[in-house]
């Protein structure tokens, strides 16, 4: 029996089979009730065409043995995604592979748009062609946010997390690592009875740099630029919605994209090292000052 390349075909082959085989052998069971079978050649046909009819149950059998049903699921969900870009094609659509014809900033809008729409299959169409172009994950993200800023509906905001990490340093100045044992690593002159610091670490909230004011003083400053005393309280009619929902933007996009890697200390101590903190195959394990 041809197999097809894909699980679903194989499967849809399989069963294509054993529907043509069960009607076979209704056909042949029909001719031997109704017809006088003197030499028992119906008979025979009959056997035969039952033997079709299992053979062909344990092909479909062994495929569903064979197969994971993540596989099936997976390939199923791509004979529609080829059909609908199929279908696309032929309206005159295509283009996605060439950067000059479809950013994949576009591409991430349309998928956005799909799920606004309920499409999956358009979801994973354009899915797949983020994945195959290579796009940063924050493209998706940003157009997610766009569309929200455009269509007035609440951002989808990360948040910010607070928690106080650990921070050590040699000389309670410089505090580039967060555990010990990763200052031990990059400090291979310390020993036992060495004095390191030990601080608490937390990660500045990128949107308390720029607020909706910021934005909107930028706005009247520009606006002064150019009306003169023709511009005074610009930009106004401004309600308090108008306001927080620009905060709510800044604020998205800002824990998004610009994520600080630096951090500030606090609550800094002297910690004296003993032969416990370092590895047993460290030299200083066990050596005194």
């Amino acid at each position: 029996m041809a197999q097809n390349d894909t699980a679903v075909g194989t499967m849809r082959e399989a069963l294509a089979n054993l529907v043509s085989a069960g009607r076979s052998w209704l056909a042949a069971l029909n001719m031997r009730r109704t017809h006088h079978d003197l030499k028992g050649d119906l008979q025979i046909q009959e056997r035969n065409a039952a033997q079709d009819v299992e053979d062909a149950l344990h092909v479909v059998i062994a495929h569903k043995e064979q197969q994971h049903l993540d596989d099936i699921a997976v390939d199923g969900t791509a004979e529609a995604m080829k059909q609908r870009l199929a279908e696309k094609r032929a309206e005159g659509r295509g283009g996605w592979h060439d950067p000059e014809e479809s950013t994949v900033e576009y591409i991430a809008a349309l998928l956005v748009g799909a799920v606004v729409k309920g499409k999956p299959i358009d979801v994973a169409n354009f899915a797949m062609m983020l994945h195959q172009r290579g796009a940063a994950p924050h493209v998706l993200t940003q157009a997610l946010i766009t569309h929200c800023y455009a269509a007035g509906l609440p951002l989808a905001d990360p948040g910010w997390n607070t928690e106080e990490v650990e921070a050590w340093s040699t000389d309670d100045e410089e505090f580039r690592h967060h555990s010990l044992e990763e200052l031990l690593e990059e400090n291979d002159l310390l020993k036992v009875g060495d004095t390191v610091y030990l601080g608490q670490a937390t990660y500045p909230d990128p949107a308390a740099f720029f607020d909706a004011d910021d934005v909107l003083e930028m706005v009247g400053d520009r606006g002064a630029d150019e009306g003169g005393e023709f511009a005074d309280g610009y930009p106004d009619d401004l309600d308090e919605e108008a306001t927080s929902q620009l905060d709510r933007f800044l604020q998205a996009w800002l824990r998004t994209h610009c994520a600080p890697r630096f951090f500030t200390v606090t609550n800094s101590r002297p910690y004296v090292l003993t032969a416990a903190d370092f590895p047993s195959d460290h030299p200083a394990g066990g050596t005194h000052a």
